[in-house]
């Protein structure tokens, strides 16, 4: 129905110059099932109600971002919370995933996304032994990479 009217509505609303090089398909199927790793309704000290939306990943995954983007809207969508969101990398190999993206057009800025990525390779086994965090004594076999490839036996 608005097809007839693009060059207008793209000049006219948008103020964008162009070139149309072909029409896009408008449909976006997706069938897909994805369950999240962590999700918690949390208080904060400033008594706010938020979300925390904790992901694990063992790879470098170039759609990363993508799927915490679709995680945040479906969070955002069911729960009318903006998550607080982290990958914890667990990955054998440098980190190497993005963890935002901003699209601006001219002055305008219609999108900017980010979330938090920790690679527990380049936390120091001390940084936890260190703690009460017994916990996370488990996570020790991954953490300080580095430390990790000089003194392999030791370790």
């Amino acid at each position: 129905m608005f097809s007839d009217l693009t060059d207008d509505i793209l000049s006219y609303f948008l103020g964008i110059q162009y070139t149309k090089i072909e029409e896009l398909n408008i449909e976006f199927p997706r069938v897909e099932t994805k369950k999240s790793d962590m999700v918690f309704k949390c208080s904060t000290n400033e008594r706010n109600t938020i979300i925390v939306h904790i992901e694990f990943q063992s790879d470098n995954d170039n759609k990363m971002l993508y799927r915490m983007l679709r995680y945040a809207v479906e969070i955002m969508e069911k729960y009318n919370l903006a998550p607080y969101q982290a990958v914890i990398y667990i990955g054998e190999h440098d980190l190497n995933m993005a963890n935002k993206i901003d699209f601006n057009f001219g002055k305008e800025n219609f999108l900017s996304y980010r979330y938090r990525i920790i690679d527990i390779g380049q936390i120091k086994f001390d940084e936890i032994t260190q703690t009460d965090y017994y916990e996370l004594f488990s996570l020790l076999p991954l953490m300080d990479k580095e430390k990790r490839q000089k003194e392999k036996e030791d370790i």
